[in-house]
């Protein structure tokens, strides 16, 4: 009983309870448009629209953990100072201001030269990979449409992860809940009057407009402030960064790249019918996941600002708790999943348009091993230290090739299998990379802080 007031004391807490209705809010929405698609679209076309969400994933690539490693070092510098949106301004200590202005500033160079690596590289491989299909969907048009909401909606989230690093996770969060609401309720609309896949492209971008708005709204004089600063002091934040971002990106490349591969693979060895049913089957693992993970992104700036104040324990017990809150999420989650499975009306509407709902569990499976290992990730990563290189790249190149493998030999219901070996199988080995980091990493601080 006392673990449960506990546990809602904690949820109607204003950054986790805004951060919470995100979610839900999306889960509300969003399985709306996930039968609408079926009704309003036919097979192929369904199959376009999620292989264009999977393709257009790849801006990820582009970001190779940058998006993560900008909210630590916010919160690193953040650690010491306060954003008063009241008078809108910073306050603290002023080295820590003139060093957050400077990333910043590093920021805005970064996020200009991401944006255009990622339109290239998202434009060119859809285009390549829906060239060679010749089933009489028009896609280009709405393709280059969504490749520009994508980029734009990327650039946006890099800044609201800064934000986050300096513990705005309240007002960040409800500009992602209005963002979210209406790209929702606008693809809702153009499907409902039969826009087809316009629908995903307009209403993301009209999505990413309401947030650059209220995103200079609510941060408009800070950043303005953050600007002026530029001649106060030049941090070399690329020297620090980019070794950095090279351990992530191998770690964010592997596993992304492995994630994305299930539309395109569906796409090019059944079709986009197939694709279809595929990547709705994945739509509907991601939302349980992304809700269940809610419990580790809003402990990130905290994890960051106690490796920083050295408050160990009170690191180990916020793991403890995202570990235990987060698992239930998840198992509550696929729980509704298996539930709303076997009703008789979302059979007939929803999931003759899908992969076998034990397919999906299959994904589950692997989604659920992903959160607990993305909880001991996150603890390390506040160090500033990416151990998990290494494990990365086995565990991205295991599950492609087991992926591959198991769609052509015993078909594409197995097409989550994959995921699940490579993620049982490293498991093991990020544990104990987590617990000899933790004892030997927090042994040297100990040692540091009484000297």
């Amino acid at each position: 009983m006392r673990e449960i007031k506990k546990f809602l004391k904690t949820i109607f807490k204003p950054g986790v309870f805004v951060t919470f209705c995100n979610y839900v809010l999306k889960i509300v929405l969003n399985p709306i448009i996930l039968i609408f698609i079926p009704i309003f679209l036919d097979e192929q076309t369904q199959g376009y629209w999620f292989t264009f969400k999977s393709v257009a994933a790849l801006t990820t690539l582009a970001d190779m953990g940058f998006t993560s490693i900008i909210t630590l070092f916010a919160a690193h510098e953040c650690a010491f100072l306060t954003l008063n949106l009241k008078e809108k301004t910073l306050k603290g200590d002023l080295d820590h201001c003139y060093r957050l202005s400077s990333l910043f500033r590093f920021l805005l160079l970064a996020t200009l030269l991401i944006v255009t690596a990622a339109t290239i590289i998202v434009f060119s491989v859809g285009f390549c990979l829906f060239s060679f299909r010749s089933d009489g969907v028009v896609w280009l048009p709405q393709w280059s449409i969504y490749v520009v909401a994508t980029v734009v909606n990327f650039a946006v989230q890099l800044f609201l992860s800064f934000f986050e690093g300096c513990n705005q996770f309240l007002v960040t969060q409800r500009i992602r809940i209005v963002s979210s609401t209406i790209q929702c309720l606008v693809s809702i609309f153009m499907l409902w009057r039969g826009y087809g896949l316009y629908s995903i492209g307009v209403s993301l971008l009209l999505g990413s407009a309401f947030a650059i708005v209220l995103l200079l709204k609510s941060f408009g004089p800070i950043i303005r402030e953050m600007i002026r600063y530029r001649n106060a002091v030049s941090v070399p934040w690329a020297k620090d960064i980019l070794p950095l971002l090279g351990r992530y990106a191998i770690s964010f490349i592997s596993g992304t790249l492995a994630q994305q591969l299930y539309n395109p693979l569906a796409f090019s060895l059944k079709g986009s019918a197939v694709a279809g049913k595929v990547g709705y089957g994945l739509s509907i693992a991601q939302a349980v996941y992304s809700v269940a993970g809610v419990w580790n992104i809003i402990s990130i700036p905290h994890y960051n600002m106690s490796v920083e104040k050295r408050d160990w324990k009170g690191m180990d017990r916020l793991l403890k708790r995202n570990l235990i809150y987060s698992g239930a999420t998840f198992s509550l989650g696929m729980l509704a999943v298996i539930v709303l499975g076997n009703i008789s009306f979302l059979k007939g509407i929803v999931w003759n348009r899908t992969l076998p709902i034990w397919s999906i569990l299959i994904l589950f499976g692997g989604y659920f091993v992903a959160l607990m290992s993305n909880g001991l990730a996150s603890y390390v990563r506040a160090h500033e230290q990416e151990p998990y290189v290494s494990v990365s790249l086995i565990s991205g190149g295991l599950n492609i090739i087991l992926t591959i493998l198991f769609a052509k030999t015993v078909g594409v219901n197995y097409i989550f299998l994959g995921y699940l070996v490579s993620s049982l199988a490293i498991l093991p080995r990020n544990v104990n990379i987590f617990k000899r980091f933790r004892d030997a990493q927090h042994d040297i601080n100990q040692v540091k802080g009484d000297e």
